[in-house]
């Protein structure tokens, strides 16, 4: 028979191992909760509507700026809420005509119903004047755009994006004569210049060359000489005075 004290370690041990065994067992729920928990929030992050704000440059008009709208995610945005802090101004009395300011309100004054994966809205937010240093909208060079939506598991969604029209105003850049957009610049204006000349050279022939020839004889000479595409050359006889030959 063993000794009284050696028994009492024994269920001691067993008492210890016991705890540990459960305190494990509560720490393995707890940390495959979490697990699951973060699962299902990179799920939700990897699957939602991502309606962004940004600015960007228009490269065919200079010192000009546009807000755009889009959606980035993979699902459908709906009941799209777009907010401006400040908010955006209004044109002076009597130039509402003039400016595309309202058009940007207006088209923000609701929520729009539906943004589908890769849609965007855009609209000029700013518009230089011809220094550039102006906006000659009324809205604030530096804005907080505020963006609510709804996704399709029922969940709302609030972003907000700081925009500020100097990150694109500072933007420096080189050009060259050999840059693709240079050389396209300057092959229209060659063209201009062999238009005008044979504009002239037309304009300039004496008008009795094909006296009593059909008018279709002259309009296909003003068409070669322009380069137009061509019906046939003209049967003229220039040794006399516009007959035909036979």
């Amino acid at each position: 028979m063993e000794p009284a004290w050696v028994a009492a370690i024994a269920a001691g041990i067993s008492s210890v191992v016991a705890s540990v065994s459960a305190g494990a067992a509560v720490w393995s729920a707890r940390n495959g909760k979490r697990t699951l928990a973060r699962a299902d929030a990179d799920s939700r992050a990897r699957t939602r509507p991502m309606v962004a704000a940004e600015l960007r440059d228009e490269p065919y008009a200079p010192a000009t700026q546009l807000l755009v709208i889009k959606n980035y995610g993979p699902t459908i945005a709906r009941n799209v809420t777009v907010t401006f802090d400040p908010p955006l101004g209004d044109p002076p009395p009597g130039q509402e005509h003039e400016s595309v300011a309202p058009f940007l309100k207006r088209r923000n004054a609701k929520p729009i119903p539906a943004l589908v994966p890769g849609m965007e809205l855009d609209n000029i937010y700013y518009d230089g004047t011809t220094d550039g240093r102006d906006n000659r909208n009324p809205f604030p060079d530096q804005v907080t755009v505020t963006i609510e939506l709804d996704a399709p598991d029922g969940e709302h969604y609030v972003d907000r994006f700081e925009l500020d029209v100097s990150v694109i105003r500072n933007r420096t850049f080189v050009t060259s004569s050999t840059h693709p957009e240079q050389r396209m610049k300057q092959a229209v204006a060659a063209l201009k210049r062999i238009n005008g000349s044979l504009s002239r050279i037309a304009r300039a022939l004496p008008a009795d060359r094909y006296a009593g020839a059909p008018p279709e004889w002259s309009a296909e000479l003003e068409r070669r000489l322009l380069g137009k595409p061509t019906e046939g050359p003209p049967a003229v006889d220039e040794d006399h005075d516009g007959a035909t030959k036979s």
